[in-house]
């Protein structure tokens, strides 16, 4: 069966190893990193697991912010547990998985969670391709970002609760 759950750092090497499946080599993060992140704020990283088999992940954190900004994917205190806007850092589905809706899912079920913690916005950056993804979502475009992670062009979404 289907279970969301925050992550541990017991998951972090099958995050990296998601992250590997699903992104371009430049834009994966370390084993360290990832595990650095479980560490800061592992209540703000979501599991998405069949039959206790981990097959996504949504990996974001609170700030009062309005931007997104590279440290976010790896700087340590980049969390404000008191922060008003959810930034993802994060989403994979395991490739043997997409196409079945599973990320919308992991996707709805950490909404409902944020919408209780008065989170008035969720940003997250993505590549010009995954535009109409978000959109379908309910994200609006925002801006082309100000983030270059990976030496990238990447456009900054919004969901505003």
């Amino acid at each position: 069966f289907m279970q969301i759950r925050n992550a541990y750092i017991d998951d972090a090497y099958i995050i990296s190893e998601l992250e590997k499946k699903c992104f371009l080599i430049e834009e994966v993060l370390s084993l360290d990193i990832i595990k650095m992140l479980i560490e800061d704020h592992h209540e703000e990283i979501y599991i998405l697991e069949d039959n206790d088999i981990i097959i996504g992940y949504l990996a974001g954190l609170r700030s009062n912010e309005e931007d997104f900004i590279d440290e976010m994917f790896y700087e340590r205190n980049m969390h404000n547990s008191n922060g008003i806007n959810y930034f993802i850092t994060g989403l994979a589905i395991n490739p043997e998985y997409q196409c079945k809706n599973y990320s919308k899912l992991l996707f709805n079920e950490v909404l409902e969670k944020l919408k209780k913690d008065d989170i008035e916005k969720i940003i997250l950056t993505c590549k010009e391709e995954l535009i109409n993804y978000y959109l379908n979502l309910g994200f609006i475009k925002d801006k082309i970002s100000k983030s270059n992670f990976a030496n990238k062009k990447w456009y900054q979404m919004i969901y505003k609760i």
